[in-house]
């Protein structure tokens, strides 16, 4: 499941705009939860930007426990755009409605 979502070390809400500067780049920091009784490996995530889709893996999660994945936004983009956040589901995963969120970002 996902638990949070930043930008830049900025956390983001659903609902309400954040704003960070893209003067060094954007960093999405996507944090996961395994949220089942085993341990998960390579659990994908993605951050889809205009139109554009970034990738990033966490390389192992144990059960009840958290990890993070950081995707660099690339080409950085330029004043407000929504982000779309979403771990993908992992073989036998039941629950996905909590996988995705969506965020508005203001860069300056």
């Amino acid at each position: 499941g996902l638990i949070g979502v930043s930008v830049n070390g900025s956390e983001l809400s659903e609902g309400g705009a954040t704003t960070v500067s893209g003067e060094e780049g954007v960093e999405v920091e996507v944090t996961v939860q395994n949220q089942g009784e085993s341990t998960e490996n390579g659990v994908a995530v993605a951050v889809t930007v205009e139109g554009n889709t970034l990738k990033g893996e966490i390389d192992e999660i144990g059960a009840g426990e958290e990890a993070t994945a950081t995707i660099p936004l690339t080409p950085t983009p330029q004043g407000e755009v929504t982000l779309q956040v979403e771990a993908e589901p992992v073989p036998g995963e039941q629950v996905t409605e909590n996988n995705e969120a969506s965020y508005t970002l203001l860069v300056e």
